[in-house]
C-alpha cells in the first residue's frame, strides 16, 4: 500500500528513484498527496503504476492540511490507464472527472517538479485537459519544463480537445506540453 513510502525512506535514506507498481490495487489519491508532501528524503524521481484510484470526499480537506510543499521530486510519472477487471464500469465512469482534478492538485504540491508524465486512458483525457487547472499548476510549479500525456485507446479527432491542448501549450512557451494518442 501507499503507506509503505515511510519504510522506503527509513531503510533507504539516499533513495533517488522510486517506482511502485500496484497491479490490481486502488490507490487513494488523497492519502498519496499527504504522504508525498511529508517525504523528506532525496527522492527526485517518483513513478506510480496502478490500475485505478479512489477519491475521498474529504480530498480538499487533506490538501488544506498540507502546509509544506514537497521540494525534492523533479520527475513524476503516474500510469493509471489500465481498467481493473474486478471493478464495475459504473465505478470507473463516475470517478473519471475526479481523477483528473485530483491528480493535478497532487502535482501542485511538488514545487520543484520539472517533468510530468501522465499515462491515462481515453476516458480521462477530456477532464485532464482543464485549462484553468493547468494555469494554476504551471504558475505554482516554476521549474516545470516538460509535460507528456500519453492517452491509451483510440478516440475520434475532436476539435474541442485540440483547442484545449493548444491553449495549455500557450500558457507558458518555455514548457514543452505534448499529448500522445497511442
Amino acid at each position: 500500500m501507499i503507506e509503505q513510502f515511510y519504510h522506503y525512506e527509513e531503510f533507504f535514506p539516499n533513495l533517488a528513484y522510486l517506482s511502485l507498481y500496484y497491479d490490481n490495487e486502488i490507490i487513494n489519491i488523497g492519502h498519496l498527496s499527504v504522504i508525498i508532501s511529508q517525504l523528506q528524503s532525496s527522492i527526485k524521481r517518483l513513478e506510480i503504476h496502478c490500475a485505478a484510484s479512489s477519491y475521498p470526499r474529504y480530498f480538499q480537506l487533506l490538501l488544506n492540511l498540507i502546509d509544506v510543499p514537497q521540494t525534492t521530486i523533479e520527475y513524476f510519472l503516474i500510469d493509471i490507464h489500465r481498467f481493473p477487471v474486478n471493478l464495475p464500469n459504473q465505478y470507473y465512469m463516475n470517478h473519471q472527472s475526479c481523477f483528473s482534478i485530483q491528480i493535478l492538485h497532487l502535482i501542485k504540491i511538488m514545487k520543484n517538479i520539472r517533468y510530468i508524465h501522465l499515462i491515462v486512458n481515453k476516458y480521462n483525457i477530456e477532464n485532464l485537459l482543464d485549462v484553468n487547472e493547468w494555469k494554476i499548476l504551471i504558475s505554482n510549479c516554476c521549474q516545470l519544463k516538460k509535460v507528456t500525456v500519453k492517452v491509451m485507446g483510440t478516440i475520434l479527432q475532436d476539435e474541442k480537445l485540440i483547442q484545449k491542448i493548444l491553449k495549455i501549450q500557450n500558457i507558458r512557451q518555455t514548457i514543452k506540453f505534448q499529448v500522445l494518442f497511442l
